[in-house]
């Protein structure tokens, strides 16, 4: 019980900071702190370490839980925090920013973001066919080394 509370706080801490961060850095910064760019389609490896899908589904819970109390916490910086929440455990994943063909340009679900792991989509998943314009995959859990 007491883990899965540190783990909401760190979720809400890294919600509060990725609503800064969206607010504050040029999008042209954002690949520095996000990950490293890869394709689309690039499939996400599973974790040696046994643990890893009950991890995944704890940091996934906590974010969800979090963001009942930041405001603005909508799909971008959910994906943005869980990104960060995984890269810190080393699991693998790949945040994704997209946009909805055909969509007006004021519709509010026209951009969208997604995080996918190796057992699919875990945040973000709309339901509707978003054009994928970026991916990101976590440095440290991927086994891409950072700057």
């Amino acid at each position: 019980m007491i883990r899965h509370r540190l783990r909401v706080a760190e979720a809400i801490a890294l919600l509060a900071a990725a609503r800064l961060f969206i607010g504050l850095v040029p999008f042209a910064n954002w690949k520095t702190m996000l990950g490293t760019p890869v394709a689309h389609d690039r499939e996400v490896a599973r974790p040696a370490r046994s643990d890893a899908d009950e991890r995944m589904h704890g940091c996934r819970t906590a974010i969800r839980r979090g963001a009942r109390y930041v405001p603005g916490a909508i799909c971008l910086p959910q994906a943005m925090a869980l990104q960060w929440m995984l890269s810190r455990r080393k699991l693998p994943s790949v945040l994704t920013i997209g946009f909805l063909p055909g969509a007006a340009v004021d519709t509010e679900d026209r951009l969208h973001a997604w995080i996918r792991s190796w057992r699919g989509i875990e945040i973000g998943d709309s339901g509707k066919r978003h054009v994928p314009l970026i991916s990101m995959a976590s440095r440290i859990g991927t086994g891409i080394s950072g700057r």
